[in-house]
Order: C-alpha cells, then sequence, then structure tokens
C-alpha cells in the first residue's frame, strides 16, 4: 500500500488523502536566470523549492552565485509578474516556470502580446486624432 492508502485507511477516510497529498507536493519545480546581460531569459538553473519568496532567494543566491545581498527582485520571465517581497508565492507560480532574478533593475524581458494589443487598442482613437492633426 501507498502512504496515501495508509494515511486514508488510518483516518478511515478518503477525504483526507487530498491533505495528505497537498503537503507532498507542494514544491514546484523552477528555472532560474539572470534578469540582464547576455544570458537573460536562458535557464541557468533549475531548482524544486517551495513557493516563497524567501526561499526562493535563497535558491537563486545559491545556484546562480549571486554576492549581492539587497535588492533583489524576483520576475517570472515572459509576463513580466513581479513575486511580492516575503511572501507566499503560491498561486503565482507554477512547474516549469522561468523565474528572472534581477539585482535592483527592471524587467528585461518582453511582455505578453494580449496586454500590448489592449492597449493598442485602447489608444487606437488617440492614434487616429494625431495621425489626422499632423496633416493639418
Amino acid at each position: 500500500r501507498t502512504l496515501l492508502s495508509v494515511a486514508a485507511l488510518r483516518f478511515g477516510d478518503w477525504n483526507c488523502v487530498g491533505l495528505v497529498r497537498a503537503n507532498f507536493m507542494s514544491n514546484v519545480r523552477l528555472g532560474l536566470c539572470l534578469n540582464a546581460g547576455i544570458r537573460s531569459g536562458q535557464s541557468q538553473a533549475v531548482v524544486v523549492v517551495k513557493p516563497h519568496f524567501d526561499t526562493l532567494v535563497q535558491a537563486a543566491k545559491n545556484k546562480l552565485r549571486l554576492k549581492k545581498k539587497a535588492c533583489i527582485r524576483l520576475f517570472v520571465w515572459g509576463t513580466g509578474l513581479e513575486l511580492p517581497l516575503g511572501s507566499d508565492c503560491t498561486g503565482l507560480l507554477h512547474n516549469d516556470d522561468l523565474i528572472a532574478v534581477s539585482l535592483g533593475e527592471a524587467y528585461a524581458g518582453s511582455m505578453p502580446v494580449k496586454s500590448i494589443a489592449g492597449n493598442l487598442e485602447e489608444a487606437k482613437p488617440i492614434l487616429m486624432w494625431e495621425l489626422r492633426s499632423a496633416s493639418l
């Protein structure tokens, strides 16, 4: 028998299997890369950690051999989402996400096309007005 089924039999209820499984599956597998420089956006290390900001910073320091202690910012590569300082990031991170480690600089990757298209649609009337005004 597996550990999950033994725990379920011990408590006499299969509903507790989800609780036991959640404790074992709380770690996420993340790629780490530098935010700026020649290798920005290229995975340099892979870690399996709990999705908490402080744990991620410690893993990034160890794997990427960072010397600087202060001003570390973490971004999800591809979306530009900045992880909140010192908090739990459970809902924000998924397996195989790439985390860009910044030493204080702003996010250097590209933003998703969806957000750019949304901003363009909102700005279309303004752009048309400017085009008409330029020819006057």
